[in-house]
């Protein structure tokens, strides 16, 4: 801009040359006072966003902690299952046991007699 209005003949300080390149644009103080709000306000939406990225990630473990969970849950399920079966197991087996020393015991009193 200044090299413009060298190359037009134009004197005077880089200060005034620019007032006067921006009088001609016609950028007054209104203008840039907008510009200085819309520079703040896209700070603040940037800050924002960074917010909401780290929302997204906390987000994301919180899914990934609970399908651990579920997974965790699922193995708790089957081993539950598999302690019932061998109980199931064990406490057919104590059955026949009884059973078998039952017929022992009658076994042994028609001995005796």
């Amino acid at each position: 801009m200044v090299s413009q209005a060298k190359k037009s003949g134009s004197t005077g300080s880089v200060s005034q040359q620019l007032d006067s390149l921006l009088s001609q644009a016609k950028v007054g103080p209104e203008l840039i006072q907008s510009l200085g709000t819309g520079l703040q306000s896209l700070s603040t939406n940037v800050k924002e966003m960074s917010s909401l990225s780290n929302a997204a990630v906390a987000t994301n473990e919180y899914v990934d902690a609970t399908n651990k969970a579920t997974q965790n849950m699922g193995s708790i399920a089957n081993s539950s299952a598999v302690v019932s079966d061998s109980l199931g197991s064990f406490s057919s087996s104590l059955s026949n046991v009884m059973n078998n020393l039952s017929e022992s015991e009658a076994a042994t009193a028609q001995f005796k007699e």
